[in-house]
C-alpha cells in the first residue's frame, strides 16, 4: 500500500534491467539517448513493472497508484508496461522511442 523507493542508479539500462523483480511492482524512469541525424538526443521513458508473482488483491490496487506515479514521473516521451523479463529490452524500448518520434523508417509492402 505504500510506495517506496527500490533502487536507483546511473548505471544504465542494464542496471534498471537487474533491479525488476518477479515479487515487485516497481515504476522507473529511464534515461536513453537517441542518435539522429549525427544529434544526440535525451529520451525519457517510464515504465511500469507488474512482475508475475504478484497476487491478485495486489493488482487489483495498483489502479489506485497508476496515476498517481504517471504525473510524478511525467514529463516523459513513452512509456512500457510490463511483467516479464523477455518483454522488456534496450532493444524494444529504442523501437518504441524511434515509432513515437518518427525517426524510425517503416517500408510497408
Amino acid at each position: 500500500k505504500t510506495l517506496k523507493i527500490h533502487s536507483s542508479g546511473s548505471g544504465g539500462f542494464d542496471e534498471f534491467l537487474g533491479a525488476l523483480q518477479d515479487d515487485l511492482v516497481c515504476y522507473g524512469l529511464v534515461r536513453l539517448t537517441e542518435i539522429v541525424d549525427q544529434s544526440t538526443t535525451i529520451k525519457f521513458v517510464f515504465v511500469n513493472w507488474v512482475g508475475d508473482n504478484i497476487n491478485r488483491m495486489q493488482r487489483a490496487l495498483l489502479a489506485t497508484h497508476k496515476g498517481f506515479v504517471t504525473k510524478l514521473f511525467s514529463p516523459f516521451h513513452v512509456d512500457h508496461e510490463c511483467n516479464k523479463k523477455d518483454e522488456i529490452s534496450e532493444a524494444i524500448i529504442m523501437a518504441k522511442i524511434k515509432k513515437a518520434a518518427g525517426t524510425a523508417n517503416y517500408v510497408l509492402s
